[in-house]
């Protein structure tokens, strides 16, 4: 196995422990269908909804496919919720408007992250 390759499985790994609580013990959501679009997400939020896990994922190229828009689901309209790298949002932000997602991903690239409380 090459260094990169080494590097890139330790960081994946590393992501999932850091929200596999989430994932035994939250809440799941589902927000977009494979059957029904082109791209498949869903959250995984904590029942006291201070933090969360979110992916998008792209199935196939097509031709004219638009920025996903995605609503989350299951949040609190009242806190405030950081996602690194993107910024500060509020629950009632990202449940009623959503967050625009570049086009240009290949297919089946996923974008994973983790939502937490912002205090």
């Amino acid at each position: 196995m090459s260094k990169e390759d080494f590097e890139s499985i330790s960081s994946h790994i590393c992501f999932y422990d850091s929200i596999s609580h989430l994932i035994l013990d939250g809440d799941l959501y589902r927000l977009l269908s494979p059957f029904e679009g082109n791209y498949f997400a869903q959250i995984v939020v904590s029942r006291d909804k201070k933090e969360a896990a979110f992916i998008l994922m792209k199935m196939s190229a097509r031709s004219n496919d638009c920025y996903p828009v995605v609503k989350l689901k299951g949040l609190d309209e009242e806190l405030m919720y950081e996602i690194a790298g993107m910024g500060v949002y509020s629950g009632s932000v990202l449940m009623n408007v959503g967050l625009k997602f570049r086009n240009n991903l290949w297919d089946f690239e996923t974008i994973c992250f983790r939502l937490k409380e912002y205090c």
